[in-house]
């Protein structure tokens, strides 16, 4: 029958040759012709992909200025490169990765280290006039990127003014107030 899938989530991260092909005696190998390619890397992909004039691989809504010899994927909004080269871009509703072509098969350790940290990462909308507020289930550290707006953070009876372009780190131990000071939405990134 089917695996289930927290079944197949608790397998180990190893290769098909690894996991089955080395252990099996009931395996059989077939001479062929046909041309393969081991995309397991934003590199090897890189390879694969058609290039544009610049040596560019872009995928989605992207604007590369400047920018040479790089892959840029953009899955959920405008991803603008500016004086780059050499880079992997990658844009999920979730998240941004961001890393030098050749070294960013790194990214397995990246995730590994945050599922440890069990980090979660949140895009945050807040209108003119309004307010975010979390009590958080347990402390931790928060880690606020303001992209745009302007905020007034209300934290453990101590308030903090964040312009656009601008981050700050709390230890946020109770309820946390995220307000709109001023007249254009803000937008924020979250991770804690």
């Amino acid at each position: 029958g089917p695996i289930a899938l927290a079944a197949y989530q608790d397998l180990p991260n190893i290769s098909f040759d690894v996991a089955i092909m080395e252990k099996t005696s009931k395996g059989v190998v077939l001479p062929s012709e046909f041309g393969w390619s081991d995309i397991g890397t934003w590199s090897s992909l890189y390879d694969y992909m058609p290039k544009n004039d610049d040596g560019n691989v872009i995928a989605g809504d992207v604007i590369p200025h400047n920018t040479k010899n790089s892959l840029i994927i953009a899955k959920s909004r405008l991803v603008a490169a500016n004086d780059m080269s050499d880079a992997t871009i990658i844009e999920t509703p979730d998240a941004v990765f961001v890393s030098k072509l050749k070294t960013s098969r790194n990214v397995k350790d990246i995730v590994s280290l945050l599922k440890r940290q069990k980090r979660r990462v949140a895009k945050l909308s807040v209108k003119p006039n309004a307010a975010y507020e979390k009590m958080p289930r347990r402390p931790g550290r928060w880690h606020i990127c303001l992209l745009s707006g302007d905020a007034r953070i209300s934290h453990a009876g101590k308030q903090h003014v964040l312009q656009a372009e601008n981050s700050l780190s709390l230890d946020v131990q109770g309820e946390i107030t995220i307000r709109n000071s001023g007249k254009n939405d803000l937008f924020a990134i979250v991770a804690h």
